[in-house]
């Protein structure tokens, strides 16, 4: 089912999160802004002063691969905590709506017409708004 599915997804996400957040961890300070460009520095210069905020809205808009966000993330030595929530708050929408949608589309196809497209509807209008909010807030923090 949709709440099943989330948290399995959530805990792989979070996961995978954490594990490349101390392969940055890791690197030595300044490796990522001379590896990344002015890009990398820019996202390192943004988490540490934002921190939770930046993480958020990295993860909703996904500017860069997920994995790269989070060894940059690491390397720009956040606090793992701020790290942590930022990324399921960034990720829980996405992951939720997939969720659901799937879930939808399992009763279309299972029971032809057992769907509630309300449900997909305002989905997926709550993430394409919420992408969109995000979107222009971090191109105002950048």
């Amino acid at each position: 089912g949709p709440w099943l599915g989330f948290a399995y997804g959530m805990t792989g996400i979070m996961l995978s999160a954490l594990v490349t957040y101390y392969v940055g961890r890791v690197l030595r300070p300044g490796m990522v802004e001379r590896l990344g460009g002015e890009p990398g520095a820019q996202a390192t210069k943004a988490l540490r002063k934002h921190g939770l905020l930046a993480m958020f809205g990295l993860r909703v808009v996904a500017v860069a691969p997920f994995a790269v966000e989070s060894i940059i993330a690491g390397a720009a030595r956040m606090k793992v905590w701020e790290y942590a929530l930022g990324t399921f708050l960034g990720m829980a929408p996405g992951v939720l709506v997939t969720t659901v949608f799937g879930n939808q589309l399992a009763a279309l196809l299972r029971e032809n017409g057992g769907v509630n497209f309300w449900i997909i509807g305002g989905a997926i209008v709550l993430f394409v708004a919420m992408t969109w909010a995000v979107k222009r807030w971090f191109a105002r923090l950048a």
